[in-house]
């Protein structure tokens, strides 16, 4: 095993997922499925190692490895500095949190907020977990994925990819087209793989679209 070319660092969801399972298909021609709710499922036993590498807040040893070229992780940390590589993270504006969240709570816990909050809970100190409640939750989720930007933003050279890019299929060709993996032979798969993901995510995609429109209004 060794180091992936491509990281991708995004939340969870459906959005990263989506996006490092359109590598796996433009480099290794891997069919990832999706389920009812829109959300992607594809196999990276490297992002569960990721994700387990924290547990009641004590960090354990984390080796960035991967058989893959192309990874998704969910938690930056210092270590990804010493890799050599194309780094992405899945950017949006913090007005579009709320729909995120939304789609997090839907596609991983089926809005099941006590599920949604021992997930959280099993990574953090017993004395902060202890705090989490079903009054606060919601603007500690809002906290996370704020700061969960910032981390991302600590690589060195990393590349934003707009959230939204990928609801357009031939923006998401560009994007697949900078990372140096575009396979043209995979384009009609490609294609089927991007209809079928926007549509079983049309209305969350259609709340993200307005409030990106709403605030490219005000920014003008």
């Amino acid at each position: 095993m060794a180091t992936p070319k491509i990281i991708i660092f995004a939340q969870g969801g459906t959005h990263g997922d989506f996006l490092h399972s359109c590598g796996l298909l433009m480099l290794d021609g891997k069919k990832s499925t999706i389920d009812t709710s829109g959300r992607v499922f594809g196999n990276s036993t490297s992002k569960s190692k990721n994700l387990e590498s924290y547990y009641k807040g004590e960090k354990t040893i984390f080796s960035i490895e991967s058989d893959s070229q192309i990874e998704i992780y969910h938690i930056w940390q210092e270590e990804f500095k010493k890799i050599k590589g194309k780094f992405y993270y899945i950017s949006y504006d913090e007005s579009q949190i709320d729909v995120i969240k939304k789609m997090f709570l839907k596609k991983v816990h089926y809005n099941d907020l006590n599920n949604a909050m021992e997930g959280i809970k099993k990574y953090l100190p017993n004395s902060l977990a202890r705090k989490i409640s079903k009054d606060n939750f919601d603007k500690i989720l809002t906290l996370l994925y704020k700061n969960t930007i910032k981390k991302y933003k600590q690589q060195p050279g990393i590349k934003p990819i707009k959230i939204t890019d990928l609801y357009n299929f031939d923006s998401l060709v560009l994007i697949l087209k900078n990372m140096d993996i575009l396979n043209v032979n995979k384009l009609e798969d490609l294609k089927r793989f991007h209809s079928e993901w926007q549509s079983k995510n049309r209305q969350c995609i259609k709340e993200m679209l307005i409030i990106e429109n709403s605030v490219s209004k005000k920014n003008k």
